[in-house]
């Protein structure tokens, strides 16, 4: 959350994402099961979010299954003053990580 909101680094998570992969966005429209139509979309908006601050996260983290992690949580993000725009929401996010020989694969962000 602090790599993609507040430095805008689309490219650490789209490292992460594995070969089984679905997201739901913000949009109405924003929802893909294939992480090359996800890894499009993410560089499309990137450099164009603009910076945020994080604040007041929650997060929940369950295991199901060996090597395989769901974590749910909560936060406030806010752009930051001179950003030019004003906008504060409360967000929710689901992951999901699957465990590998490379490290964690992310197969579902929400």
């Amino acid at each position: 959350m602090h790599k993609h909101y507040c430095e805008n680094d689309t490219e650490l998570l789209l490292s992460h994402l594995d070969d089984a992969f679905s997201w739901f966005g913000a949009g109405e429209h924003e929802y893909a099961v294939d992480p090359a139509t996800v890894i499009r979309t993410f560089r499309a908006f990137a450099g164009r979010v603009p910076r945020c601050e994080i604040g007041e996260e929650q997060y929940d983290v369950i295991r199901p299954m060996p090597d395989l992690f769901i974590c749910t949580g909560m936060l406030w993000v806010a752009t930051v003053p001179d950003s030019g725009i004003c906008l504060r929401v409360h967000q929710r996010i689901t992951t999901v990580f699957r465990w590998t020989a490379q490290g964690p694969r992310c197969c579902h962000l929400h």
